[in-house]
């Protein structure tokens, strides 16, 4: 998987993907704030899909949950299977 792939997604598939593996975590905006060094209010933004992280920053937001890139994009992969 590269940079190219998980652009694919759209601004509405990443925010939201984002929502739903942090709440599949049972975290908190606030919990994952402090785990990965982000301000509340911009992790709020992504995940309503009000911003687009660069691919740094979304790298940190994913560590947070002890994930990868491309472990978080074959996760949101096949969330929106089950969903479909």
């Amino acid at each position: 998987m590269n940079t190219e792939e998980i652009w694919n997604l759209n601004k509405i598939q990443l925010s939201e993907g984002l929502s739903m593996l942090r709440r599949s975590r049972n975290m908190t905006l606030g919990e994952l704030s402090e785990d990965s060094g982000m301000a509340l209010t911009y992790l709020s933004k992504v995940e309503n899909g009000m911003l687009v992280p660069k691919m740094e920053t979304l790298s940190r937001m994913i560590a947070a949950y002890g994930l990868t890139i491309q472990q978080f994009y074959i996760w949101l992969n096949s969330v929106t299977e089950l969903r479909d």
